[in-house]
């Protein structure tokens, strides 16, 4: 707190009075109103610690009237931002200037300020094809009067750009006060070597458990058509006993009917409409059952006793099931 009174205070007279005290009043009368107003308002906001509007506003006052002053309060506000490269900056130009000059004290005062600033600034030599740009930042590069490329203290983002339009990124870690040099070099654009092409799988196809012609003109059977007349068998058997039960319970649901109705089925109460309904079912699965079940069993005996005769016939059938009218259409040619 003391420091920043302290540095107010003198930005405060070095900006509002001249290289002596006797030419305060004609050199106040030479600067123009609009100058007088923004320098007020930097200071306030300088003083206050509102580094940003300070900037903004001593910005507007060297507009107006650039000088030593102006530039040394631009180099003090960048400092509280820690812009530590462009306060190194502005200060040397302070230094620099001979308009409206800095006198002795601020001279010594803007010296020890700029050997701060130097402690949080990376400096380093540049090497690079000719026509390079760099930006920091996403921001272009700021360089000394040597040609040395400045950075701020922490991790740096570098933009380089080459004379052809090539463009690569780096991350510099700056470390306040060190020098060095950086190298950047164009990538190298040569084709790389194509990558091995990537095997592909060949599918491989499940035996097939339908009798199917191979392919091309031999007339040979594929391995898998010898398990198909078992599974017909097999079909056919499981379906004549699902039959079977379905059968035992169709009769019951056909004697249960009987204790409740007596013979006579179509005088039977509405309340037992849902005991006729399940008996029509059954009796109408286990119809299409062992209808459907015979047949698979037949065909799959025929197609066993044909499967080694060399010439086989084409062999095709099918079963339709109309549940609602229990009714089994069999169809079939040998």
């Amino acid at each position: 707190m003391k420091r920043l009174i302290l540095a107010c205070s003198s930005l405060a007279v070095s900006l509002t009075l001249g290289a002596h005290p006797n030419l305060a009043g004609a050199q106040a009368a030479e600067e123009p109103e609009a100058y007088q107003q923004a320098i007020g308002e930097a200071v306030a906001e300088f003083s206050a610690g509102r580094w940003e509007e300070a900037r903004s506003l001593f910005t507007e006052a060297h507009r107006l009237n650039p000088n030593a002053r102006t530039l040394r309060g631009l180099g003090m506000a960048a400092f509280e931002l820690r812009n530590y490269v462009e306060s190194l900056q502005m200060l040397q130009a302070a230094m620099e200037s001979q308009v409206n000059p800095l006198t002795p004290e601020l001279r010594v005062k803007t010296e020890g300020l700029l050997e701060r600033a130097r402690s949080f600034v990376g400096v380093y030599d540049i090497e690079a094809p000719e026509g390079t740009t760099i930006a920091v930042d996403t921001q272009p590069a700021a360089y000394d009067s040597g040609g040395k490329l400045l950075l701020n203290t922490g991790k740096r983002r570098l933009g380089i750009r080459f004379a052809d339009g090539v463009e690569v990124a780096r991350i510099v870690d700056v470390r306040g006060g060190e020098q060095g040099t950086l190298v950047f070099e164009r990538p190298s654009t040569s084709p790389q070597p194509a990558p091995p092409p990537v095997p592909v799988p060949v599918a491989t196809q499940p035996p097939s458990t339908v009798g199917q012609a191979s392919a091309g003109a031999t007339g040979q059977v594929d391995e898998g058509s010898s398990i198909l007349p078992l599974v017909l068998v097999v079909a056919g058997g499981a379906m004549v006993g699902t039959g079977v039960v379905t059968g035992l319970m169709a009769k019951g649901a056909e004697g249960d009917l009987e204790d409740a109705c007596g013979m006579m089925r179509n005088a039977c109460p509405d309340t037992h409409q849902d005991k006729a309904d399940t008996a029509n079912g059954l009796a109408t699965a286990t119809n299409v059952l062992w209808i459907g079940g015979a047949v698979l069993a037949a065909l799959g005996v025929t197609l066993i006793l044909v499967e080694g005769d060399d010439e086989q016939p084409a062999v095709q059938a099918g079963v339709g099931l109309a549940s609602e009218a229990a009714a089994v259409n069999v169809w079939g040619r040998f």
